[in-house]
């Protein structure tokens, strides 16, 4: 198959139903739907007054292979307010206020932007992190952020592998997470 002449389908929901956003779906090449999307890209227009929002935009080739990432975000209000991370890929937008970003064991590769540091908190107690030097060892200034390691494991080829990572794109410090208190 040319993967330049492949089709790819994008559909766009908002599952929590405080917004529409237009348009809903498209299908065209991987060129195609790229242009479309970083020159007219998606429009959210909220329904309510609620303070956060949620978009799902999942892509879809010719062989029904799918991929999807969630927008999860604060829709209006000045106060801080708290955006969960799901199983899926997630992309966690803060605004003002003290913000709490919540991650759960499986959480997938998300990516906190609009992050305030030290005003709003990353929060790892689910996942009951309790080694005292734990930022040190799990964390790494990359371009742009830092990104944060929740779970390298050894892969059957017996190199690391990341299943749930957090980039952050601001510079962090131990500080702006929340720990297991045993841990903290």
């Amino acid at each position: 198959m040319d993967s330049a002449a492949d089709q790819f389908t994008i559909t766009g929901t908002t599952p929590n139903g405080h917004g529409t956003i237009t348009p809903a779906s498209g299908t065209g090449t991987f060129t195609e739907a790229n242009t479309a999307l970083t020159t007219t890209g998606v429009l959210y227009t909220p329904t309510d007054t609620s303070t956060t929002g949620k978009v799902v935009l999942t892509v879809a080739d010719a062989d029904h292979v799918t991929d999807t990432v969630n927008f999860i975000f604060k829709q209006a209000g000045s106060a801080g307010v708290t955006l969960a991370s799901t199983t899926d890929k997630d992309v966690l937008i803060g605004g003002q206020g003290a913000d709490n970003f919540v991650f759960t064991a499986n959480s997938n590769k998300d990516t906190v932007v609009a992050f305030q540091t030290g005003i709003d908190k990353i929060d790892l107690t689910a996942l009951n992190i309790t080694e005292a030097n734990w930022f040190a060892n799990h964390t790494e200034t990359v371009s742009g952020g830092t990104l944060v390691h929740l779970d390298t494991q050894t892969s059957g080829f017996g190199g690391p592998t990341d299943h749930d990572t957090i980039l952050i794109k601001a510079a962090v410090a131990a500080t702006d997470f929340i720990l297991h208190p045993a841990g903290s």
